[in-house]
């Protein structure tokens, strides 16, 4: 389970954040995550929330959205795959929207975990 993981270093760049600007308390988070980044939003979203508990974080709002997939094909036609489709179905979804391609593909967004949004009081 990578979340826990990932939910420390959340909690630990949140909280230099905080530091960075002399803030007292972390009131909210909003992350955003890829789909293609494999991460169970309720885990991560239980593993930020138990982290935060001895911290500057503690009783914090943790708002997770999910990114779509964006790819570019060879030809250069940018398609989005639609944000409801599960994580096991998105490799056959994987080509161009357009002209098919599905060779030579460039993943332009679908694997980041980004901190959209801190906070503090």
């Amino acid at each position: 389970m990578h979340e826990i993981s990932i939910a420390t270093s959340i909690i630990d760049s949140v909280i230099e954040l905080a530091a960075q600007n002399n803030a007292k308390k972390v009131k909210e988070i909003s992350i955003e995550i890829g789909k293609l980044a494999m991460i169970d939003k309720e885990q991560l979203k239980f593993g930020v929330e138990i982290l935060a508990n001895d911290t500057l974080c503690k009783g914090m709002n943790v708002e997770i959205k999910f990114l779509p997939v964006k790819i570019k094909c060879k030809n250069k036609h940018i398609t989005t795959i639609d944000e409801d489709v599960e994580f096991l179905d998105i490799p056959k979804y994987l080509k161009c929207g357009k002209c098919g391609d599905n060779e030579g593909i460039e993943i332009l967004q679908g694997k980041e975990i980004l901190i959209r949004k801190v906070v503090f009081e």
